[in-house]
Parts: C-alpha cells; structure tokens; sequence
C-alpha cells in the first residue's frame, strides 16, 4: 500500500474512534434523562429495526460488540421491562428478546430529542455528502470485516 493510503487509513481510524467516542456520549447525554445508556438505546434501535424479536447473538451480530457486552445490557433492558422474553421455537435455550410498549416508548423519545439536536447541528452537511460518507463506511465494514465474520 502506498504510504499516503496508509497514512489516511491512519488519519480516519483516529477520526472514527473520536466520533466513536463523541456519539457514544451524545447518545447517553439524550438515554440519561429515561435512566439508560446509550448502548441500551442502541440495542432497542436494533431490535426495533429489525421488526422481530432476536437472540442475544443475532443482536451481538448486527452491533458488532461481544455478546457478554449484549448480554449485560439485554439483562438491564429486561429489569426496567423494556424488553420482554419471547420462546425461540427453532432453539428452547437460545431466548429470542422483543422491546415491549415501554421500552418503544423510550426509544422513541429519545430518538425525537436527539433528532431536534441533530437537525440544529448537522446544518452545514448535504444529503450528497452523508450519502458519500455511509457509501465509503460500508466499503470500511467490508474491508475490516475479519474473514471468520463473513457471512
């Protein structure tokens, strides 16, 4: 690879982890005020994406974190009864998880406030542009996609 390639990949890396970070803390400025975290909003994101209930795997699949990390947070989750156990019929012990009322509730207040802050902030940003960046972000997910992980 080409020592300016190289040198970028380094640079974006540096930047992703500083977004990574900065929307990780966006997102439990907006969870705070409803008691969760922003990887508890993720979570209920996912599901809610989705329109079915998963299992923690499939859940640890599509965020891409450990399925310990989905595990703890889908424990919380459950406590607070914003999501609910639902019987796998294709695997007695693999519990598959759906957001309950509640927890569509939350999730969507959230989202609401968080897409006001969003709208006054990312003025300066094009559709062309965003559309850009996620067409380039999923070529990233490609390319750091280990090979044990592909499917």
């Amino acid at each position: 690879m080409e020592f300016e390639k190289l040198e970028a990949f380094d640079t974006l890396s540096l930047h992703l982890f500083k977004v990574n970070g900065l929307m990780q803390d966006w997102g439990d400025y907006f969870a705070e005020p409803f008691n969760l975290t922003a990887s508890q909003w993720k979570i209920l994101g996912a599901l809610i994406s989705e329109e079915q209930a998963l299992t923690v795997p499939e859940i640890s699949h599509i965020m891409g974190i450990s399925r310990q990390g989905i595990q703890k947070q889908v424990n919380t989750l459950l406590e607070g009864e914003y999501l609910e156990k639902v019987e796998n019929p294709q695997h007695k012990r693999s519990v598959l998880y759906k957001v309950t009322q509640k927890g569509e509730e939350v999730y969507q207040s959230i989202h609401d406030n968080s897409t006001k802050y969003l709208d006054e902030r990312s003025q300066g940003i094009t559709l062309e542009e965003l559309e850009k960046v996620n067409h380039v972000l999923n070529e990233l997910i490609n390319v750091y996609t280990l090979p044990e992980e592909r499917k």
